[in-house]
């Protein structure tokens, strides 16, 4: 190997050792239960994919063209690391229009932006996603908030569900006569990181005036309520009524984690309704773990048809999830036995195959080293438990089982072991 390789990760990418890879392992099956229970079915997308594809104006919008990583492949073909699960959802719909709507799916994979770097965010990082494609109306919203408070409370998280409209902030910006609504929902989704003040500079360089950013952060301000009677832009009435829908279902339903927030924007252009981002309680991680909505045009514009494909999804954000998870894998072993046998031979492994049988981790110890040094090994890997074998427990069909948290042990049988290993566990 020359010196002077670096042997170190690119930036913005991770590699995982066990009691990480746990984490997050806990977290993708965690989710996959909810997601099943809900009636939502797995699906695998391509990670390459057409630029074409990605760069289509139905797809992230111009900020998030900036981080795809671009390709060409040996044919010259101008090609796309995916930077999102949302788009290649809506690729599968319009590829394959026999599928029966509404289409549930949700899919766990990679995806790659080449974007700033800080904690709980990588340019290479695991999406598990949760679509749906035929549904309109608030009620599948409120049953999509159901289902997050579920995972999260499932994961052991205490979080916030932070939601908005689109129609309702671009109806805003209607009525106080912006002509740039996109760049002008681009610069209020900043409005938590950089400020009311810097924001209003962002919205000046766009060409509002001093009295039209005024204006916007009063009606921002007001109960939707109270906007809806005055309300001029038919966009703006719509996304009210949305609002005040969506909250009674809140409500009635006692979903407790949900949070109204004028000011939630969300870049992406896709969204047309109904948007929330998901945040730690606690502070300690300060981007949001999931963020979803509504995007009710992009796949009819991909199929183009003229008929309606109403849909609704949302992001867990693996990464940020897997730091507040990943604290109590750290403390504890993945693994449960750890076996020591004198003489290494061929009835070790058949006394780990019964403990194997009756689901306990176990790991076989082959190397030549004393047994001293075993159990100073099996104490650092925090292994609760290791097993003996010498010659007495070999007659006597028996292991020493010890006990490595309160350092006591004893000769028991194969299956008096396995109840106490189980009973250890609990």
């Amino acid at each position: 190997m020359k010196n002077d390789l670096k042997l170190k990760n690119l930036k913005g990418t991770v590699d995982f050792l066990p009691s990480q890879q746990a984490a997050r392992d806990f977290i993708v099956e965690t989710l996959k239960k909810s997601f099943v229970k809900y009636g939502y079915l797995p699906v695998e997308s391509a990670i390459l994919c057409p630029f074409d594809l990605l760069s289509s104006k139905y797809a992230g919008g111009a900020e998030i063209l900036k981080e795809v990583y671009r390709l060409k492949d040996q044919g010259d073909r101008d090609l796309g690391l995916r930077y999102d699960l949302t788009v290649p959802f809506a690729k599968l719909i319009a590829a394959n229009q026999n599928l029966p709507l509404p289409f549930r799916r949700f899919e766990i994979g990679k995806v790659f932006r080449d974007g700033p770097v800080k904690l709980g965010r990588n340019r290479e990082f695991t999406q598990c996603d949760i679509d749906v494609c035929g549904i309109p109306g608030r009620l599948v919203e409120a049953e999509f908030f159901q289902m997050t408070e579920e995972c999260f409370s499932n994961l052991g998280l205490d979080v916030e569900i932070v939601w908005n409209n689109r129609k309702y902030l671009a109806g805003i910006l209607e009525d106080c006569n912006v002509k740039e609504i996109s760049k002008a929902i681009l610069c209020l989704d900043k409005l938590e990181k950089i400020g009311k003040e810097e924001v209003a500079v962002e919205l000046e360089k766009e060409g509002l005036s001093t009295g039209e950013i005024k204006r916007i952060f009063e009606l921002l301000s007001k109960d939707p309520k109270e906007i809806f009677k005055t309300a001029k832009s038919q966009t703006l009435k719509d996304g009210c009524e949305e609002i005040l829908e969506l909250s009674e279902l809140i409500s009635k339903l006692g979903l407790k984690t949900c949070k109204f927030s004028s000011t939630l924007a969300r870049g992406l252009e896709i969204y047309t309704g109904t948007i929330w981002e998901v945040f730690d309680k606690t502070k300690k991680i300060s981007s949001s773990l999931c963020g979803g909505g509504r995007y009710d045009e992009i796949i009819g514009k991909f199929i183009d048809d003229g008929k309606q494909y109403p849909a609704l999804g949302m992001t867990f954000g693996l990464e940020p999830i897997s730091i507040l998870v990943g604290e109590k894998f750290k403390e504890e072993s993945l693994l449960d036995l750890s076996i020591f046998a004198f003489d290494k031979n061929y009835y070790v492994l058949e006394i780990a195959k019964k403990f194997r049988e009756a689901n306990i981790k176990t790991v076989v110890d082959f190397s030549s080293s004393r047994l001293k040094k075993f159990l100073e090994s099996s104490s650092n890997q925090k292994i609760p438990f290791v097993a003996i074998i010498g010659e007495d427990e070999i007659k006597e069909n028996k292991v020493m089982l010890r006990d490595m948290k309160n350092s006591t042990q004893s000769a028991l049988s194969i299956e008096e072991a396995i109840e106490v290993i189980k009973k250890g566990r609990k």
